[in-house]
């Protein structure tokens, strides 16, 4: 990634931009401290489940849960969305557009990065969520 379009990241975050982000060239390992959602994740296991006890959240909605606990700076790396053919790609539509999932609201601070290699394999419907940056 280059330091320009590093840099515009970097400032868009700090801003708190409000639209989820899609960068061409970034990685999960360009933002460290990011919550990060593979795009190549099954369904079944993107979302809360019922349980006996209640619901059951997976580990990327709790890891989320815990930084909002403790009013600390959420950015969830939803990575390489541009691996998955475009109808696949759909499964973070509702995610992106509403910044939820299941009846569960993301935390308001919550800053959505979607990263892939190629934005010519990004489905429009996903483009159209978010901010370009290249």
């Amino acid at each position: 990634m280059s330091v320009e379009v590093r840099n515009k990241v970097i400032t868009l975050l700090r801003n708190r931009q409000h639209w989820p982000l899609l960068v061409e060239g970034l990685t999960a390992n360009d933002l460290p401290t990011a919550v990060i959602l593979p795009a190549t994740i099954k369904e079944t296991e993107m979302g809360i489940l019922p349980d006996v006890n209640g619901f059951k959240y997976p580990k990327w909605i709790m890891t989320i849960l815990i930084k909002a606990r403790d009013k600390k700076e959420i950015i969830l790396c939803l990575d390489g969305i541009d691996a998955l053919p475009f109808d696949e790609q759909l499964k973070f539509y509702g995610l992106l557009k509403n910044k939820g999932l299941n009846a569960f609201a993301l935390p308001e601070q919550t800053q959505i990065v979607v990263t892939a290699k190629q934005l010519e394999k990004v489905a429009p419907k996903i483009k159209n969520l978010c901010l370009l940056v290249k």
